[in-house]
């Protein structure tokens, strides 16, 4: 990978955020001998969901409420030189407690 300075250039792609059902929902397809590094990740709720992030079946957030009195209606999160791993094969998972419209966008490569 060429460097720029001390900082190597990534190839970044991007995914949509654009979900509405309760349940699980697939926000990057895993890839077979790919690992998906997650650099940014932001959305906005519509309402009040708790949010669970996953690594395929596997947790890797506690659930996160949004959108009620009080709580925040939305999410930037930027992993900087510390990406958001995946792991090989597996998919990036989103889960809501409910259905609610959430929006947004992940920024993301594969290794």
């Amino acid at each position: 990978m060429p460097n720029i300075g001390n900082s190597p250039v990534r190839h970044s792609l991007k995914a949509v955020v654009n979900i509405s059902s309760s349940g699980d929902n697939t926000i990057i397809t895993g890839v077979s001998g790919k690992r998906i590094k997650i650099s940014t990740l932001f959305f906005i709720v519509e309402g009040d969901v708790s949010i669970t992030l996953y690594n395929g079946a596997t947790a890797i957030s506690g659930p996160m409420s949004f959108g009620g009195t009080n709580e925040p209606k939305g999410i930037i999160s930027n992993y900087g030189d510390a990406p958001l791993k995946i792991t090989k094969g597996n998919s990036f998972v989103v889960n809501l407690s409910a259905a609610v419209q959430v929006s947004g966008q992940v920024c993301y490569s594969l290794e």
